[in-house]
């Protein structure tokens, strides 16, 4: 797939997120891993990918991704992205449940994506987890994640 298409893709992609699942399920492959490194998270095959990405949608039901840069070279592509949205429902993590707080939170990621054919195979996203922790929690976070 060229460079051009790749772009696309993953423009369409992030613009699906928790607005067509369907269609977002006709830009991954099947068998596409998912892969959180700040919570842990794994996921394979795309029903389950949803799942994981619906923990993030129903606690910012308006979440939205903003691409501030995208590069492709050699079936990757790494985007750079910023999220927001209002917190307004409980957000599951690796930390317990924390609950609905009604703040705007932000947070920028990368995300590493790899091809195969004309679809994604992998995604992994790395973003700051204390960014958003400090954003919603309630509570203080514990010193020791600090």
């Amino acid at each position: 797939m060229d460079v051009w298409k790749m772009t696309q893709l993953v423009e369409e992609h992030l613009a699906l997120v928790n607005r067509d699942w369907e269609r977002w399920k006709s830009t991954v492959t099947p068998d596409v891993t998912y892969e959180e490194k700040a919570t842990g998270q794994y996921a394979r095959g795309a029903d389950q990918v949803i799942e994981a990405l619906k923990r993030w949608t129903a606690a910012f039901p308006d979440l939205v991704p903003t691409i501030t840069k995208l590069a492709v070279c050699n079936g990757v592509a790494v985007a750079e992205v910023t999220w927001e949205g209002t917190q307004t429902r409980s957000l599951a993590g690796p930390l317990g449940l924390i609950p609905p707080s009604g703040n705007r939170a932000a947070v920028a990621a990368a995300i590493v994506y790899t091809f195969a054919g004309h679809r994604i195979k992998e995604i992994r996203p790395y973003f700051d987890l204390l960014t958003i922790l400090r954003q919603v929690s309630p509570e203080p976070v514990p010193a020791t994640l600090r």
